[in-house]
């Protein structure tokens, strides 16, 4: 599926069979239509999906950037990046490119959880490799933040030879339910 009213991308580059580029977002046309195919081609958390993503898009007004990365005419990987001016000690204003959040705390404070890269599950490390690729070789960004990811997102960040630091770490709790149920006691009496 091509990206449609989106011709000239900020920046493009090669990283083996994968063409990655940077487009503003709101020059693609069809981007809910694209991430609807992706999202059926890979394995996502609800935060990755267009429910989530639509509607952060519709309830912040940003204007992110695009990054996506094709093999041929098939979209491999999807991405949305906030540009902001950080402000840090008074003077210290890095240029930082924000992974599905905004940057304001009013925004954000409705955390994004397994955060990162749409990704088709049969590109999966490679077409990551190539988006964290394009992005080091852009100079437009001092900083980039990835909240909320995982640690095996983490883990590739490091991989990828980005200097990483971790600002917080918080476990993220589940609930078997089906064992709850199974149980037959009120789920409260299971704690």
């Amino acid at each position: 599926m091509q990206i449609i009213g989106a011709d000239r991308p900020l920046s493009a580059s090669q990283h083996g069979a994968l063409t990655v580029m940077l487009r503003p977002a709101s020059a693609v046309v069809n981007l809910a239509q694209l991430w609807r195919d992706l999202e059926a081609r890979a394995e996502i958390s609800f935060f990755l999906s267009w429910d989530w993503i639509g509607r952060w898009l519709a309830e912040t007004e940003i204007a992110p950037l695009l990054l996506s990365a094709s093999a041929g005419d098939r979209i491999v990987a999807l991405a949305l990046f906030r540009p902001a001016r950080l402000r840090r000690h008074f003077f210290v204003r890095p240029r930082a490119w924000l992974l599905h959040q905004t940057g304001d705390p009013d925004f954000d404070a409705i955390t994004i959880e397994h955060n990162g890269i749409l990704v088709d599950c049969g590109f999966r490390d490679g077409a990551i490799r190539g988006c964290l690729a394009h992005l080091m070789s852009s100079a437009a960004w001092d900083e980039a933040h990835f909240g909320g990811v995982a640690d095996s997102f983490a883990a590739q960040l490091g991989r990828s030879g980005l200097g990483t630091w971790t600002r917080w770490r918080q476990p993220s709790w589940i609930v078997d339910l089906d064992a709850v149920r199974q149980s037959g006691r009120p789920y409260l009496e299971t704690l």
